[in-house]
């Protein structure tokens, strides 16, 4: 099993692409920090927040199950790695950083915390994008 993850160099090439796939639907889905906010950002209820999270999971099953499976390893992985509420700090930390560059990198490209459908969600996340299409910053400058 532990060659599995380490010798299988598909995995080891994926996990830096799950990762951010990981990082980018918490941004996407989840609300920031209230120190992270934007005039103009809309909160995301807890609803809309577990129907996207579980729906975008849902579609990368089906689309891409290699990065799917490369997703799920990645979230087992923190969950073994962080046993102690110390080594818990420490990650969570480590991962707050790396989620404030990736809200800072799709603010820089014209994005608006709340202002997308669900579809945007799913282009960005598939790459189809680099950030949010003209359709949608159509809407947020209405």
């Amino acid at each position: 099993m532990f060659c599995d993850y380490v010798c299988n160099p598909r995995r080891v090439r994926r996990k830096r692409d799950a990762r951010r796939w990981c990082d980018l639907l918490m941004v996407l889905a989840w609300n920031a920090p209230r120190s992270q906010l934007m005039p103009g950002d809309r909160l995301l209820t807890f609803e809309e927040q577990v129907s996207v999270s579980t729906g975008a999971e849902a579609w990368l099953a089906q689309a891409d199950p290699t990065r799917y499976e490369a997703v799920r390893w990645v979230g087992q992985d923190d969950v073994r790695k962080r046993p102690t509420l110390a080594l818990w700090r420490a990650g969570a930390a480590r991962d707050a950083k790396r989620r404030r560059r990736v809200r800072a990198q799709l603010r820089q490209s014209g994005f608006r915390i709340g202002a997308w459908s669900f579809s945007d969600i799913l282009k960005i996340l598939s790459r189809e994008v680099p950030g949010p299409t003209a359709e949608v910053a159509e809407r947020q400058t209405r």
